[in-house]
């Protein structure tokens, strides 16, 4: 029976392969690799070095993250066609298990370049900073964001965090520097409600509703502020001069975009991390408007913060339900240690 299942997963992943090499146009990139080869081979490629550097990154994105990943995805395809082979003239438990794992293997994989060809925007590509606020903590969608980060190869570092008088978390910034975080994340923007049964008594439903606003690492050169637009607050010197205090806080004056940054080293550096949110934030409100230039934004619209219910996790019914696609699932564990690929897949869907 498992050779059987087998057979029909390489059946499928076949079917599924052939399409990617289709939408990848596999032949075509392998072209554009020779053509680039071959200029990078030239006398005068590195007389202007910035376009060089420019060639090198196409070069190796088009190899590293696109015609090698389809190659060795063909390889083990190849492998468990053969493998099959063996299989069905002769029973292997080891042989078995492997091919098993890979195809698993291979499954994800697909499930991964599948999304991610749904991801066209202009900043999909890019890193991205999760704003995540709320009145009680945020915990526990820190913690699934940061798995969901780790199995992907995505590191997740802190921007800035504030404490609740209770000592708990209720915002923090953070930042995931990699190829897609953002064009995954933006679904996630929005009010997320969890209904939880408080220990101390079973009859009573702690109902937390947490914010979290996705915005990409854009490339800062797009976007001038004029000075004036900025306030750039710093911490008094008072009390214990010994202890130095290096947070900024920065704020676009025409719509009241405000944002704190403590993770850095010194004031020089955090002021340019809270720009650099400053501006990704003011573009996701330029283009939840409409309109191409951050003059254009309306003023005071920071008050437009994400407002809309996407999502409601039940944990005495270990249920999460997606309201945009009414995707819904009981594994709310699974869920909660980062598993949020299918409601991302579904929303991309729904879009398309």
């Amino acid at each position: 029976m498992e050779v059987l299942e087998i057979k029909r997963e390489v059946e499928t992943l076949s079917q599924r392969l052939a399409m990617v090499q289709e939408y990848l146009s596999v032949s075509a990139l392998t072209a554009k690799i020779h053509e680039l080869e071959q200029i990078i081979n030239g006398r005068a490629f590195w007389q202007n070095p910035i376009s060089a550097y420019q060639t090198v990154e196409e070069i190796t994105d088009l190899l590293l993250h696109t015609v090698k990943q389809y190659q060795q995805w063909h390889s083990t395809l190849r492998d468990a066609k053969a493998a099959l082979e063996l299989l069905e003239i002769q029973a292997d438990p080891q042989l078995l298990q492997e091919a098993k794992t890979s195809l698993s293997l291979l499954s994800i994989e697909l499930d991964r370049l599948e999304i991610e060809h749904l991801l066209s925007g202009k900043y999909d590509r890019n890193g991205a900073y999760l704003t995540i606020t709320a009145e009680s903590s945020v915990d526990m969608l820190l913690g699934m964001y940061a798995s969901w980060a780790k199995s992907h190869g995505y590191k997740l570092s802190w921007v800035a965090e504030s404490l609740a008088c209770s000592g708990v978390i209720n915002y923090a910034i953070v930042e995931i520097h990699a190829i897609y975080p953002y064009g995954y994340l933006k679904s996630e923007t929005g009010i997320h409600k969890l209904d939880r049964i408080l220990p101390e008594n079973a009859n009573s439903i702690q109902t937390s509703l947490i914010r979290v606003e996705v915005t990409p690492i854009c490339n800062e050169s797009e976007f001038e502020i004029p000075q004036q637009d900025l306030e750039i607050i710093l911490p008094s010197i008072l009390g214990n001069t010994n202890k130095l205090e290096v947070w900024v806080r920065v704020v676009h004056i025409p719509t009241g975009i405000a944002v704190y940054c403590d993770c850095e080293r010194n004031q020089h550096q955090n002021k340019e991390k809270a720009l650099s949110i400053v501006k990704s934030k003011l573009w996701a409100l330029a283009n939840s408007q409409g309109v191409k230039q951050i003059a254009d934004i309306q003023p005071h619209s920071s008050q437009n913060l994400p407002s809309q219910e996407i999502r409601r996790y039940i944990f005495d019914s270990k249920m999460v339900l997606d309201i945009r696609t009414g995707l819904k699932t009981t594994s709310l564990t699974e869920v909660m240690n980062g598993k949020i690929d299918p409601f991302i897949r579904a929303y991309l869907q729904q879009e398309c």
